[in-house]
């Protein structure tokens, strides 16, 4: 997968993220997904990345969560593989996810919400541009 294509996906998410929210619930205290994806739904973000990216795998370490696609390593940021070398990040393995999921996720009806709203958006999206392409 090109590098570019996976940034445009986050790209896509960062912008949308507002307009989404807002009709989920105009009162959340968050407003740009930097602010949402980097305080406390970093779990949330990857497995919408694991959805787009089936091939993707999970790493984390104490404080967060994020995700490889082939040789890098993405979170709401975009690639961050220079924080993988600082940090310790250890590969969670597909049967530990449910660990991951209780340590990091917040898994209220928001961030469910969300991650619904945003995986349905992008794949429409993709599916529109492939259709101008033909």
């Amino acid at each position: 997968m090109n590098n570019d294509n996976i940034e445009n996906y986050i790209n896509c998410i960062v912008s949308i993220f507002p307009d989404l929210i807002n009709n989920i619930n105009p009162k959340a205290a968050y407003h740009n997904a930097y602010s949402y994806y980097l305080n406390g739904h970093c779990y949330s973000f990857a497995k919408i990345l694991q959805t787009l990216f089936p091939e993707s795998t999970l790493y984390y370490n104490q404080n967060h969560v994020i995700v490889r696609i082939d040789e890098h390593f993405y979170d709401i940021r975009g690639c961050v593989d220079e924080e993988v070398l600082c940090q310790k990040f250890q590969y969670c393995p597909h049967d530990y996810e449910n660990y991951l999921e209780l340590i990091f996720s917040k898994n209220d009806p928001l961030e469910q919400a969300l991650a619904s709203q945003i995986i349905q958006n992008i794949s429409l999206n993709h599916q529109s541009k492939q259709r101008k392409i033909i």
